[in-house]
């Protein structure tokens, strides 16, 4: 092995084994988020139902009740809708992600084996399309989770409690918190997967850093 290789290995495989922690590590801040999102506006929704309930009068009583299913139907929606997108994205591209690191972690210990430069050539692109689509996706069911109009009705439907309209306004900030919160951990996944990429690419396409001759 030549002496770059001896010198660059150390570093590389040290930066493949810290980038796949990375990965694993905001996959998993992705997936308690998640949960954290749900529990969050299931609670509030909850908490809402029983205010709504207190606060209704004969007056208002039947269009509250309209109100409220037309926020559970969202809310079900929505989260229904996280679903899918956060699970390819904290869980399906974590491990793709792991996969890319172990083959170029080889890969650095073996630099000729072309099998290994064949599955690393594979894996990367393969990693980079499905975070990029499970990103996406998420992003878009993100701009799902609104409980804002129903939340402008109930408000509008409620004028003269304020009890009440203290309630709502928090469930929505919680909402909206909850929604960034694993919008944050997305990026960072992402970001963490790049940089993943990046040490991937840099590898010396040889032991002498001679690209393998085409067959």
């Amino acid at each position: 092995m030549s002496p770059f290789i001896q010198s660059l290995e150390p570093r590389v495989l040290m930066a493949f084994a810290d980038d796949q922690q990375a990965v694993l590590a905001d996959a998993a801040a992705g997936r308690a988020a998640l949960r954290a999102a749900a529990a969050v506006i299931r609670a509030d929704l909850r908490t809402l139902s029983a205010d709504v309930r207190a606060a209704s009068t004969p007056d208002n009583r039947a269009l509250n009740r309209a109100l409220l299913r037309a926020l559970r139907a969202d809310v079900t929606s929505a989260l229904a809708a996280l679903r899918p997108g956060a699970r390819r994205l904290f869980t399906r591209c974590a491990a793709l992600a792991r996969r890319v690191a172990a083959t170029a972690e080889a890969l650095e210990s073996r630099p000729d084996d072309p099998r290994l430069r064949a599955r690393l050539a594979a894996a990367a692109p393969a990693l980079q399309a499905a975070i990029t689509d499970a990103a996406a996706d998420l992003q878009a069911a993100l701009a799902g989770v609104d409980i804002g109009p129903e939340a402008a009705a109930l408000l509008a439907a409620n004028l003269s409690n304020p009890g009440l309209a203290a309630s709502v306004q928090a469930a929505v900030a919680r909402a909206v918190a909850a929604a960034a919160s694993l919008a944050t951990a997305a990026t960072e996944l992402h970001a963490s997967v790049a940089t993943l990429l990046a040490n991937a690419a840099a590898l010396p396409t040889a032991a002498k850093g001679d690209a393998i001759p085409s067959r």
